[in-house]
């Protein structure tokens, strides 16, 4: 939706309008990555293929007893 907004700004000739319409624009690019990643990154992060590869062959405490 704001980047219909931002795009029908552009359009106008108005100086100010298409300054208004860049300054808008670059804030959704400043702003928008971060909210995404904030978003995404929760929690521990996953195990890697060689933490789960190195762990398969080991006994644990409870299975050692």
């Amino acid at each position: 939706m704001l980047v219909v907004v931002v795009g029908a700004l552009v359009i106008g000739n108005d100086r100010t309008t298409s300054t208004l319409a860049n300054g808008l624009l670059l804030l959704m690019i400043g702003l928008i990555p971060p909210a995404i990643m904030l978003i995404v990154w929760r929690g521990p992060p996953a195990l890697t293929v060689a933490e789960v590869l190195h762990g398969a062959g080991k006994l644990s405490e409870e299975d050692r007893r």
